[in-house]
């Protein structure tokens, strides 16, 4: 279950970065894409986490 989590949290993800990027092409507010990207790499990484306790919890 937690890996069918993580995958529906990377995908829309991926989705928002590719658009953050070609935003960063159009706007002259490099702060905001800069913010917007570090918290897509803090959600990746909240995705990351929820993969190892899934690891984690099938060596219980």
């Amino acid at each position: 279950m937690e890996s069918g989590i993580a995958h529906e949290i990377r995908n829309p993800l991926t989705t928002i970065q590719r658009f953050v990027q070609l935003l960063q092409k159009e706007v002259d507010k490099p702060l905001y894409v800069n913010t917007m990207m570090s918290e897509i790499l803090i959600c990746r990484l909240f995705s990351v986490i929820v993969i190892k306790l899934n690891n984690y919890s099938f060596r219980l």
